[in-house]
């Protein structure tokens, strides 16, 4: 919907290209897949909040961006927990899905990303 899907394929179209090698990371002046993801995720969060369900877009950004969240890789570590930690969850079952989602993480040794929880 809206910018989530536009920015969630130019993130993962990226992807490809650099996994290709049509696009080499290594010569540009910045982290352009990490920049993307996290455009992504802030779209997806933007437009499930504008149509009431922040819960989904919460769940959709996390599932988006944990794959590139380690304790090595800051910026989208923060923005994980960041996420995470403006987030009430509604219900017991959504807590529930959201640890599970971050346990990996955690147990790899994420405190931030545990403390958000």
């Amino acid at each position: 919907s809206g910018a989530a899907l536009p920015t969630t394929v130019a993130s993962l179209l990226c992807n490809l290209l650099t996994s290709a090698g049509s696009i080499q990371s290594s010569k540009l002046t910045y982290d352009l897949q990490t920049y993307l993801l996290l455009e992504a995720s802030s779209s997806i969060l933007s437009s499930f909040a504008a149509q009431s369900q922040h819960d989904v877009g919460v769940r959709l950004s996390t599932r988006l961006i944990l794959p590139y969240a380690t304790p090595d890789n800051v910026r989208v570590t923060a923005t994980l927990a960041e996420t995470l930690g403006r987030h009430a969850p509604r219900s017991d079952a959504e807590t529930r899905d959201l640890l599970t989602l971050c346990e990996d993480l955690i147990v790899r040794g994420s405190v931030r990303v545990a403390d958000a929880c």
